[in-house]
């Protein structure tokens, strides 16, 4: 998952997909675990062609806001509650933050963040998981000793952080403590998480206090929260803005505040990430890749070891290398000399007018899901109303960075700046991705 924060580094860490990741890019950094030992495999063929209606909107929703390109939320952990900021991440399954322990003290190296680090030792209601029955088994392990479960993950470009495997009282709410503790208290589950004691590299200077891992597992906070009954189903939606946005535990965004139907697409993976089927890419007008338009580029998107995945961790979003010729010619012919979509015209200033001239890309997928990625949120630095969206006039020349990448070693991403202006269902429950146009500032009014 590349996080866009601290410089723009690229981290991937060591225990998500079977082989290594390539490093999409030095602009973003990626909490993405390597971890495909169950999210490799594509589904049986029955669970590809099974769509169903999408469901009832949740019964829960709590704001995002973003800082330094990623979209973070407030959750609450322990008796008393302390609460954390963590980085919302479809791309990885664990939550983890810095802690104060009575056996590691406070964690070292872990550097100062928007919260004090989780005091365990205040906690009345926390526990330390036993060696052989760690929650998280494959990522967690009996530690030295053999009477904890120790934790550690490590990034590609060197970051890593190790801790214990705690338990507690978790749930979801906002800045507000006091409403967090007497309304959003009803979603708390106990659930286990890495406890930090020691970080090393970037993550010492991020905004967020940790990381919420939201990849399809059933050891999930959110599959947790539905076994408890506090949410409806085993879903929940992201509704993103480049400020901020919304996270729907249970079912979809308010449906009022849809702008269109809701189409359903099948998730084309048993475990881990939530890839799904492309069945074109169109530039403006222009169809780049479908079954009857060079489908090898299709082929090399949906075959690869990820297909083509949404994962809210990243904040940009990623294409594979071989289509950039093409993308290049398609890019130039439709800006009139504009743009091509390459490293050389990553960044140029444009006027208003010029702006303008800039393309939609459209990814279609199966059962006629559509996404689309906007010039205003694929070209960086776009000023934009915070409300509705829209792109705001300005005077002159403004310098203008492209995020759209073409140079995955295969298969595509969908970041964090795909999914704006769109209600995103991950629906573990019924294996499937729900995708509508939406007002995704109008509930909390920002």
């Amino acid at each position: 998952t590349n996080l866009h924060t601290m410089g723009k580094r690229s981290l991937r860490s060591l225990t998500w997909l079977l082989a290594p990741a390539t490093v999409s890019s030095a602009h973003s950094h990626s909490h993405r675990e390597l971890l495909g030992l169950r999210g490799a495999a594509h589904l049986p063929k029955k669970h590809s062609i099974r769509i169903l209606e999408p469901p009832a909107a949740a019964n829960v929703t709590v704001p995002i806001h973003a800082m330094k390109g990623s979209h973070h939320a407030d959750i609450y952990i322990g008796s008393p509650p302390q609460r954390q900021t963590v980085i919302l991440d479809t791309g990885s399954r664990v939550v983890a933050f810095p802690c104060k322990t009575k056996v590691a003290g406070n964690c070292k190296g872990c550097g100062k963040h928007v919260n004090p680090y989780f005091d365990a030792t205040k906690s009345t209601t926390h526990r330390f998981s036993k060696c052989g029955s760690c929650f998280m088994d494959g990522i967690s392990k009996c530690s030295l000793y053999g009477d904890r479960c120790a934790m550690e993950q490590r990034y590609t470009e060197g970051s890593k952080w190790s801790g214990d495997e705690v338990e507690d009282v978790v749930w979801f709410g906002s800045a507000d403590k006091v409403e967090s503790v007497e309304v959003d208290m009803q979603l708390a589950v106990f659930h286990a998480f890495g406890c930090q004691s020691k970080s090393e590299g970037l993550f010492r200077e991020q905004y967020a206090d940790g990381i919420l891992g939201l990849a399809l597992d059933d050891r999930s906070i959110i599959s947790a929260t539905h076994k408890a009954g506090a949410i409806a189903i085993n879903a929940f939606s992201l509704c993103l803005t480049p400020n901020g946005g919304t996270l729907s535990l249970g079912g979809t965004h308010p449906t009022e505040h849809h702008l269109e139907k809701m189409r359903m697409t099948p998730i084309t993976r048993e475990h881990g990430l939530y890839s799904i089927e492309m069945e074109s890419l169109e530039v403006g007008d222009v169809v780049v890749t479908s079954k009857e338009v060079k489908p090898s580029f299709l082929k090399r998107i949906n075959n690869g070891k990820n297909g083509c995945l949404f994962d809210s961790g990243t904040t940009d979003s990623f294409l594979p290398a071989m289509m950039s010729d093409i993308m290049a010619h398609i890019g130039m012919n439709v800006t009139g000399g504009l743009m091509d979509f390459s490293s050389a015209m990553r960044s140029r200033t444009f006027t208003f007018e010029e702006f303008l001239r800039l393309p939609d890309i459209t990814f279609r997928f199966a059962n006629n899901a559509t996404l689309v990625l906007q010039p205003q949120y694929y070209m960086e630095n776009t000023p934009i109303d915070q409300i509705t969206g829209v792109p705001q006039r300005w005077e002159g020349g403004k310098s203008l960075s492209n995020r759209l990448y073409v140079e995955e070693q295969d298969g595509a991403v969908l970041g964090a700046n795909a999914m704006f202006g769109h209600d995103i269902l991950f629906d573990a429950q019924e294996h499937q991705i729900g995708i509508a146009k939406a007002k995704c500032s109008s509930i909390f009014g920002k």
